[in-house]
């Protein structure tokens, strides 16, 4: 007999496969040809979000909210956007004492469509007990 937590890793492997081909699928109907940033643009990106985020060169910097607009706002200036599953411009909230996620990244076209990039920001945050948020953010 095999292990509950054995057929949950199994499922949850399978779903997450199943979701990469769906997704592989979807932008090969689409003529998507895999559109990524290379090391230099992702350090160059990641140099104007890291003062949005918690670490050394910020001198540990805690935050009374979790800054994705101004994370969003910082990449865009670079040509970059932060995009919902539906390739429009993202908007919403994010919630919570902890947790972690990650935004599909885009750039647009000429003709101002949006291309989606194998690239995503990479984001985790937890709220202190004073109420600040400490931030980690990437380009991954």
């Amino acid at each position: 007999m095999i292990p509950v937590a054995s057929k949950i890793r199994t499922i949850a492997g399978t779903m997450r496969r199943a979701k990469q081909i769906v997704q592989k699928e979807h932008l090969q109907e689409n003529g998507y040809k895999g559109l990524s940033l290379n090391a230099a643009e992702r350090k160059d990106l990641f140099k104007v979000i890291e003062p949005l985020t918690t670490c050394a060169k910020s001198k540990n910097k805690y935050f009374d909210e979790i800054p994705i607009k101004e994370i969003a706002e910082a990449l865009s200036k670079k040509g970059v956007e932060v995009i919902q599953e539906d390739g429009n411009e993202w908007s919403g909230i994010l919630t919570g004492a902890d947790s972690r996620t990650t935004f599909q990244l885009a750039k647009k076209d000429e003709d101002g469509v949006f291309k989606e990039l194998k690239n995503v920001l990479a984001m985790t945050w937890y709220k202190m007990g004073s109420g600040k948020y400490e931030i980690v953010a990437y380009i991954g």
